[in-house]
């Protein structure tokens, strides 16, 4: 499935990457916790205009292959009934390659779990972080119209796979 974002109204050309909904609002905090991984995970707003498929996963030599414009904040808020797309990116600038592997988010409170879906990167799958490079991945994150909560807090857990298990015992789980 490709999407194609074109700032065709004021809103998506002020906001990118949103689809709007009236009502409540709804504060979305997403986090990370690393575990043995070298690396930071960062969320960007998608460029205008941009061409891509949500779960679009590479690894880039450079930043501006990238189809992400400003840094976004680890929390914002959104309405029930909208989505929110954005890039996930690690920048790796050393001479060795990462790998990683994601497990499932948790979510609090407990009870936003019903009504929302995260399309992320907690897929039993194991990414590489190739040396000298930016690796990315497009997410998208919805809220059901019947939502009900005041607060949804995300956080996805990154654990180190050193190179040896992720090219060995685990290798059937890398992300290619």
């Amino acid at each position: 499935m490709r999407f194609l974002v074109f700032p065709l109204i004021l809103l998506t050309m002020t906001f990118p990457g949103y689809v709007f909904a009236a009502g409540k609002k709804v504060h979305v905090k997403i986090s990370f916790l690393y575990d043995s991984f070298p690396g930071k995970m960062e969320a960007f707003d998608v460029r205008p205009a941009s061409k891509f498929d949500i779960s679009e996963t590479r690894n880039v030599a450079d930043m501006k292959q990238v189809p992400a414009t400003e840094k976004l904040a680890s929390s914002f808020d959104m309405n029930p009934g909208q989505s929110k797309t954005f890039v996930l990116v690690i920048k790796n600038d050393t001479d060795q390659d990462w790998f990683f592997n994601a497990s499932p988010h948790s979510i609090m409170p407990m009870e936003s779990s019903m009504g929302q879906k995260f399309e992320c990167l907690c897929n039993h799958m194991i990414y590489k972080v190739q040396k000298k490079s930016i690796w990315y991945r497009i997410v998208r994150f919805e809220l059901e119209k019947d939502f009900n909560g005041s607060s949804v807090d995300l956080t996805h857990h990154i654990i180190g796979v050193d190179s040896k298990a992720a090219n060995g015992k685990y290798r059937e789980m890398l992300y290619h």
